[in-house]
């Protein structure tokens, strides 16, 4: 299919749906810069390749969100799509969440994979949309639908590095993390920045190209910690370094389920840093602690 018999492809699935608007970003589940070719959706449906953008598709129009670094590239790309490039921070450009709202209905659906977008992004869409009392349905990947020969997610090794090369043990690093945690009164850290999750365990991969990083979870309490990944990436011994330092190991798609069946009463979950899909699972009863996840520091 070319991009325009995509666009209509998607409009036909927004519509069996009831959906009004439909958010294609560049991230992953992650909210990385750069992504495995898996989550490489709006390129697939736009022709855009760039690294960083939004395609926005309504029932009419649909448009790319993109910034000064691709403002040529783009222009050659989408040309001929019916697309509208949109040059982020030029005077008069609309942002994109504004252009959603200014689109939908009184009463529509805005859609998108809530894997795909930050809490804190999906936040500013709930209030920005309410006053137009339109719903948010973020359970719904679309392009999946559409792209019937995406490429499965890596199955790439991966390996712990040796602590002469990392600086810092990662019982070290926990240690520190948690005297933070408890500083802030923290009872859980949830974590999905491919960096971070690299830093603290020591982690190395080749699950995205040119970025040695893996796809992977992590969740600390002040008692142990837990890394989600596929377990078949690691070697029996680097499972076992983990093992002595109380890290489990368990598979990646088990993440959301187990954010789901949170006890801790108390969570710091960075809005900026986790996905919509994770923020809506943390059960209610856990107080969230939403400042900038610790690790960066």
């Amino acid at each position: 299919m070319n991009v325009n018999e995509k666009i209509k492809a998607l409009r036909t699935e927004m519509k069996r749906i009831g959906v009004q608007a439909y958010i294609i970003p560049s991230t992953d589940a992650h909210l990385s810069e750069y992504v495995a070719t898996h989550w490489q959706g709006r390129a697939y449906l736009s022709g855009f390749t760039g690294s960083a953008g939004t395609l926005v598709v309504t029932e009419t129009e649909s448009g790319l969100w993109t910034d000064g670094r691709y403002f040529i590239q783009a222009e050659r790309q989408l040309a001929g799509s019916g697309i509208t490039l949109y040059k982020m921070g030029q005077e008069g450009v609309i942002d994109f969440p504004q252009f959603i709202v200014d689109q939908m209905p009184q009463g529509g659906c805005l859609a998108f994979d809530g894997r795909m977008v930050s809490g804190a992004l999906g936040s500013q869409l709930e209030a920005m949309l309410a006053r137009k009392q339109a719903q948010i349905l973020s359970t719904e990947d679309i392009v999946d639908l559409i792209w019937k020969d995406r490429p499965g997610l890596s199955e790439a090794k991966a390996v712990l590095l040796e602590e002469r090369y990392s600086g810092r043990a990662t019982a070290q690093k926990l240690e520190e993390l948690r005297a933070v945690m408890r500083q802030e009164g923290a009872e859980s850290l949830l974590i999905s920045t491919l960096d971070d999750l690299a830093w603290l365990f020591k982690l190395r991969g080749d699950d995205v190209l040119y970025n040695p990083v893996v796809l992977a979870y992590g969740c600390v309490t002040l008692e142990k910690a837990v890394l989600y990944l596929n377990p078949r990436k690691l070697s029996e011994s680097d499972r076992q370094a983990l093992s002595a330092l109380n890290i489990e190991i368990k598979d990646y798609d088990t993440f959301l389920g187990d954010v789901a069946a949170l006890t801790a009463q108390t969570v710091w979950a960075d809005p900026q840093k986790l996905n919509y899909a994770i923020l809506r699972a943390i059960p209610r009863h856990c107080r969230r602690i939403e400042k900038t996840n610790p690790i960066v520091l």
